[in-house]
């Protein structure tokens, strides 16, 4: 309970922070929190916290959001945006399956496939012509 409630409490300041940042481009954002969803395995003393209890599902779904705000404001069809294109050379997608299989924190194989199927369905930009998609 009390680890749940300080977890709130760092996602609190952690978002008052960057509400008062100076504006960073939407590839600093999304590498950002594709750092702070890797940290967590970097920083992990292998606790038996689930998914709920972590920032992950949080910074997951912003990736998606900015993937999706820049596909909207390019507005050309089949422009890949930087930040697909960052989660495709740096084979986010694979490290993100790898991350699921192993269901380390309990739950994370749901919050992938959720972020997959979400990733599949909203973006309009064709994945699968990409190689780093095959690998």
């Amino acid at each position: 309970m009390k680890k749940a409630m300080f977890h709130k409490f760092t996602n609190f300041i952690q978002q008052a922070v960057e509400t008062f940042s100076p504006n960073v481009s939407p590839q600093e954002e999304f590498v950002y929190h594709w750092k702070s969803v890797t940290s967590y395995f970097v920083d992990s003393r292998g606790g038996n916290a689930r998914i709920e209890e972590t920032a992950i599902p949080e910074h997951l779904m912003s990736m998606l959001r900015i993937i999706q705000e820049e596909e909207s404001d390019l507005g050309e069809a089949g422009t890949t945006g930087m930040c697909l294109e960052y989660l495709l050379q740096h084979r986010l997608l694979e490290t993100l399956y790898t991350l699921g299989r192993t269901d380390h924190p309990p739950g994370m194989k749901q919050i992938v496939l959720s972020f997959f199927t979400k990733l599949l369905s909203r973006i309009s930009h064709p994945l699968l012509p990409h190689i780093n998609v095959h690998r």
